[in-house]
């Protein structure tokens, strides 16, 4: 199920994104992140398991501050997944300026306790679908340690490609491109 209420995007390297977008797919509501999302996202960033790959856990004021930043972000993109039947948080997906500053990156980071049913893939498949049919991207990269076995097949299963690796924060990391057109 698709239901796109949104403005057009563009995301230009220097574009701005309009902050409305609902996104719904069979089981998740996928809308922009907002203020009100931060108390339930602080999670993300504190639980061992969800940083485990990513440099370790953040101190609840350090995610809050960052949660912030996102939240007021003119030129990237961070989406809140949450379920359809209760509204609870699930977790979050960003389309942000990749480090080579040629490419927008997709992100995504779910609470541990939704791992393995799926709905990663139910949402960034939907999410990648209103990217390819509402804005100007023609490739995203996408890019994690090589050692999160998980992301890289999930990456692979949403028709990603491993494009190249490097070493960076201290770790092989694999980066993965994937053409919207």
């Amino acid at each position: 199920m698709r239901l796109y209420k949104t403005q057009a995007h563009r995301l230009h390297h220097h574009s701005k994104i309009e902050r409305v977008m609902i996104i719904k797919t069979n089981r998740c509501c996928i809308s922009t992140l907002q203020q009100a999302d931060i108390e339930n996202a602080v999670r993300l960033f504190t639980d061992e398991s969800v940083r485990r790959y990513l440099g370790g856990t953040l101190s609840v004021q350090a995610a809050v501050e960052k949660l912030n930043s996102w939240s007021n972000s003119k030129n990237d993109l961070y989406l809140t997944v949450s379920l359809l039947e209760n509204g609870g948080f699930v977790g979050i997906i960003s389309v942000t300026a990749y480090h080579d500053g040629e490419y927008k990156e997709l992100s995504y980071l779910f609470l541990s306790e939704y791992w393995g049913m799926g709905l990663a893939f139910e949402s960034i498949k939907e999410t990648l679908d209103y990217l390819k049919t509402n804005t100007d991207l023609t490739t995203l990269v996408a890019e994690t340690q090589s050692k999160n076995q998980a992301s890289c097949k999930l990456l692979e299963r949403l028709g990603f490609c491993l494009a190249y690796n490097v070493i960076r924060f201290g770790d092989n990391q694999s980066i993965y491109r994937i053409n919207l057109i």
